[in-house]
């Protein structure tokens, strides 16, 4: 009976092309402002959504010992490289679905009910500064750092993506965030949680990955989630959204672009061949959210321009923050979703 419904769920993300941006209903958002409200993930045990995920949805679980994960691990790590597969656009979303095990999740994602609460705002040098606490029923409550340019014009929008150990705020600090909101982009940026390899991290991804999920899941829904407010949005122009991401970030990227529709362009500084440990020996964390075992076949593939689904500019890893490709990635966003240079 799960089969079937795995089954059933893959036809309903295909027929919808796997995007909530292909669908014709508006996305199911719900914008309130409340400034009493905080956010301390520890506080609000953010984290318990992803820690019952296995429980929560055992109809697309499928336990399997950690002995036999660690195995399979440990067996992918001896292989080759595998070369790039020729598949349609397609056929490699379905794959990247099927190893990722997360059919359910994007099925009705806009009919989902997400409320989005504006708990601060500010506003500095001609940008609104606001903080977002996003709600949704599967994966819990989590922050996001909004930069919006000043006035009423409609607006092309850049969801950012940190790397592990950031914030939104260094994405903005260093990685252009606040710059893009200042040459006149609407600017997003979640926090990703769980994104310190150790702790956390290392125990919710070793749970996931032995129920038939992984991290990943979470990091890709969330930022689904963070387009489907965007699109809600009636100062965003929903074809014109970009995404620009560092490191783990953009290994949630790589992938998110292909799972929907709503994505314009993209800049990224990293692959993965889904088979990474976060930190190796001593310390040796096996698993965290950039492993995916079923993803390694298709590793070799995702860096090729030629699958790529959307425009996308593909820079050196940016250790430091992306100032040296500042002019290549604005230049990149001006041309592609404003229509020309800025």
């Amino acid at each position: 009976m799960r089969r079937l419904v795995i089954l059933l769920c893959l036809c309903a993300v295909a027929v919808n092309a796997c995007s909530s941006a292909d669908n014709a209903s508006p996305p199911n958002v719900t914008v309130v402002t409340d400034f009493s409200q905080t956010f301390d993930c520890d506080a609000r045990n953010c984290l318990a959504k992803y820690r019952s995920f296995v429980e929560d949805h055992p109809d697309f679980a499928h336990a399997r010992p950690a002995e036999t994960v660690l195995a399979e691990l440990a067996a992918i790590e001896a292989e080759p490289v595998p070369p790039v597969m020729e598949v349609s656009q397609e056929e490699f979303r379905s794959l990247i679905i099927d190893a990722l095990n997360n059919a359910f999740m994007l099925d009705g994602l806009d009919a989902r009910p997400l409320q989005v609460t504006i708990f601060a705002e500010s506003e500095d040098s001609g940008t609104t500064s606001r903080r977002l606490i996003f709600s949704d029923p599967l994966v819990g409550e989590f922050e996001a750092l909004e930069l919006e340019p000043v006035g009423s014009a409609r607006l092309s929008a850049i969801i950012g993506l940190h790397g592990h150990f950031d914030t939104p705020e260094v994405f903005a600090k260093n990685f252009l965030g606040a710059e893009l909101a200042a040459e006149g982009y609407l600017v997003i940026m979640p926090q990703f949680r769980a994104m310190a390899c150790v702790g956390p991290e290392d125990e919710i991804s070793r749970t996931l990955i032995y129920g038939g999920f992984h991290m990943m899941d979470m990091r890709v829904y969330e930022t689904l989630l963070v387009l489907k407010y965007l699109r809600s949005l009636d100062r965003v122009d929903a074809a014109r959204i970009g995404i620009l991401s560092h490191s783990g970030g953009s290994s949630t990227a790589n992938l998110v672009v292909h799972l929907t529709g709503g994505i314009a362009a993209q800049v990224t500084d990293y692959y993965v061949d889904w088979r990474d440990r976060c930190i190796g020996p001593p310390l040796d964390l096996p698993v965290h959210c950039e492993t995916v075992p079923g993803l390694f076949p298709l590793s070799t593939t995702f860096p090729d321009d030629r699958f790529a689904p959307v425009p996308r500019l593909s820079i050196p890893y940016a250790e430091n923050g992306f100032a040296e490709d500042a002019a290549q990635i604005e230049a990149f966003f001006a041309a592609h979703l404003q229509g020309g240079d800025s």
